[in-house]
């Protein structure tokens, strides 16, 4: 949990420039005080409603990141249950 801690520490250094606010209210972006916990929560529960959505859909994608290799490859055979971390399970 260190390197999370000393990033949210860091992006919160930033985000109290006025410089940084200024650019980021002006790109309409609203500025939140998170917690690295609140916003894996926040995080976590988006890619569950999303997640839901583009299964149900059948939306398949053209090109998936391999976890294995870190690296873009073409998504044939795509099974979302062994690629996405927001795959679900409704038993």
């Amino acid at each position: 949990m260190a390197i999370p801690n000393k990033l949210n520490t860091e992006i919160h250094a930033a985000l109290k420039l006025q410089d940084v606010q200024a650019k980021l209210e002006a790109a309409g972006i609203e500025i939140r005080d998170r917690t690295p916990q609140e916003y894996a929560a926040l995080i976590k529960a988006a890619l569950a409603k999303w997640g839901r959505v583009v299964i149900e859909a059948g939306i398949q994608p053209k090109w998936v990141w391999s976890l294995r290799t870190g690296e873009p490859r073409a998504s044939a055979n795509f099974r979302p249950s062994t690629y996405a971390p927001w795959s679900y399970n409704d038993s």
